[in-house]
């Protein structure tokens, strides 16, 4: 007599060896399986010119990034930002990345968190909202986000 397998059963039992598979796949490559970020970060110093204004101060300073990804950014600064406070930074990438001179960007983003580092500095990671590439150093020149600053994403 023939029974034909409900698809239903057939779906789950793929789907769990192919789930175990990409369990496996991930522990070899040494990938944690809690991962969520969604785009790969990228341990890499380039320049950075980092602006910011809130009620009370404009501020701006020069540091260089640790971390890059296609949405965000990581960097150390010497003070604290505030959480959803708008920046401006401005990235120099090398003539070894473009293959064509340095290239400038102009991005904007938000602070996602800060917290102090044992060297005294204060690590910020930005979520980026926008960029713009730039020809020249001085096509960046400020345009400073303001308290009420509103993305064009």
């Amino acid at each position: 007599m023939y029974l034909p397998m409900r698809p239903k059963l057939m779906l789950s039992l793929h789907s769990k060896k192919a789930a175990r598979a990409l369990h496996w796949a991930k522990r070899w490559l040494g990938m944690s399986s809690k991962e969520r970020r969604a785009s790969r970060r990228f341990l890499i110093r380039i320049p950075l010119t980092v602006r910011w204004a809130n009620e009370h101060v404009i501020g701006e300073a020069a540091t260089e990034s640790r971390e890059v990804s296609s949405r965000g950014v990581y960097f150390n600064l010497p003070k604290d930002l505030q959480r959803d406070l708008p920046v401006e930074i401005i990235m120099t990438l090398p003539h070894e990345l473009t293959q064509a001179g340095p290239v400038w960007v102009r991005c904007q983003g938000r602070v996602l968190r800060s917290k102090p580092e044992n060297s005294g500095q204060v690590g910020v990671a930005v979520a980026m909202e926008g960029y713009q590439f730039m020809r020249t150093a001085t096509g960046a020149e400020p345009d400073l986000p303001h308290p009420g600053f509103q993305s064009s994403l």
